[in-house]
């Protein structure tokens, strides 16, 4: 038989015959909670019960003094690891990561004076899939008014809005990124504009070091990598070496200065090479030791909020991925928030980030192009006025010295047809 979705809790239908959520609000053992028995619940409760059991959206009841919770089956997507518990818990305990700071003051005040709460887009820290994750919720706390005026509880309703304020704050940091690079005139000022731009993205970005390659060439001596765009041949020097060009919220102090790429004895080198080859973002985590330490910094006693995963960004000019004719000119590791997973979305705008890191490093390669081209130019017409004047002053100083005249003439031939 199909479950039945009754208008309301019904205490004394068959469970088979009832939904899913309805049959484990049935099975808690209410004798054992603040609540008691159904049978003796009042019928304000047993009608916003059925209020929110009817409510589309992410709603609770919260009853009594420890608000003992009784919520819908939208309610238990937004808890998380804390259902089943939740169901007839209290959440100063199912909750006591935000409870104190958040909303005890919100409880208070709606039972001191009936003052119903709504805030928006409300940033939260709760311990729900194993860790401490950073939730966004638009929520809602209405006191619930007895028989006697006095509050007996709280409809709450909860909202997540964490995918949309995400979205919002890392296309700014791209946004950001496009702006500060369009305005670097050279290289020096794109990796200052470009770690900038990161600035204002703490949370998705706790930290930021840039690294620029440079190449070893035939006669030894060593060069910048960024204006060589296009490899001239395939006996060219790959990068094999890089420098350290800047940091945000890390001391370049405690950063290594340079180091050899080619170096395969280390895990994180071995990922530097595989990223500015592949042009692939590689992902750094301490769980599996590829995190160097020299990139760990403990914020606070708390470890949780510590950032303990990074991602090596490659900054290849390439107009497309998959253009192997490009070589990278330097790479960018960029930490990870530690509140939140490394899902598709972040790695959809990680991916975002870098791509409009390289566009931008095209443009500029091209015009260092460009200005090489025109200072190669200009050297060589100097060369060639320099040649044509020696020329001319060493036939200068022969005519002078020779026996016999000499002249230089421009003779106009002017032929013309005898009949």
């Amino acid at each position: 038989m199909e479950p039945v979705y009754l208008h309301g809790m019904d205490w004394e239908c068959p469970l088979e015959e009832l939904a899913p959520h309805v049959r484990f609000i049935r099975g808690i053992n209410w004798d054992a909670t603040d609540l008691g028995p159904p049978r003796q619940w009042s019928p304000t409760l047993t009608l916003m019960v059925d209020l929110c059991l009817a409510d589309p959206q992410a709603a609770s009841v919260m009853w009594g003094d420890r608000l003992t919770m009784i919520y819908n089956e939208s309610f238990v997507q937004f808890a998380g690891s804390k259902h089943p518990n939740l169901m007839g818990g209290t959440p100063v305990v199912e909750y006591a990561e935000v409870w104190d700071s958040m909303f005890a003051a919100i409880i208070k005040r709606g039972k001191e004076n009936g003052q119903a709460t709504r805030h928006k887009d409300v940033q939260l820290f709760l311990r729900r899939h194993g860790y401490l994750e950073e939730v966004f919720v638009t929520y809602t706390f209405v006191p619930i008014i007895g028989p006697d005026k006095s509050v007996v509880g709280f409809y709450h309703t909860a909202i997540e809005t964490t995918s949309q304020v995400l979205a919002a704050r890392r296309t700014q940091t791209l946004l950001e990124i496009g702006n500060q690079a369009s305005s670097a005139e050279s290289i020096e000022e794109y990796w200052i504009n470009i770690l900038a731009a990161f600035e204002p993205n703490p949370i998705d970005a706790p930290f930021v070091v840039a690294y620029e390659f440079s190449e070893t060439i035939e006669d030894g001596s060593s060069q910048n990598s960024f204006g060589s765009g296009r490899r001239s041949s395939s006996t060219a020097s790959a990068p094999q070496s890089c420098c350290i060009v800047g940091a945000i919220r890390r001391a370049i102090a405690q950063l290594p200065t340079t180091f050899d790429v080619l170096d395969n004895y280390q895990t994180f080198r071995q990922q530097v090479k595989v990223a500015t080859t592949t042009g692939k973002v590689l992902l750094l985590d301490r769980a599996d030791g590829s995190f160097p330490d020299w990139l760990y910094e403990e914020v606070s006693e708390d470890t949780e909020k510590t950032c303990t995963r990074a991602v090596i960004v490659p900054i290849r000019p390439s107009p497309h991925e998959e253009d192997e004719t490009y070589r990278a000119i330097g790479f960018m590791i960029i930490g990870l928030n530690p509140h939140r997973d490394y899902d598709t979305d972040y790695e959809r705008y990680i991916g975002l980030w870098t791509r409009q890191m390289g566009t931008s490093a095209a443009s500029i390669v091209l015009m260092d192009q460009e200005v090489r081209r025109r200072r190669q130019l200009a050297v060589q017409l100097s060369l060639s006025a320099e040649s044509q004047r020696q020329t001319e002053n060493r036939f200068s100083k022969f005519a002078e010295m020779a026996d016999v005249a000499m002249y230089v003439s421009r003779q106009v031939w002017n032929l013309t047809r005898k009949d």
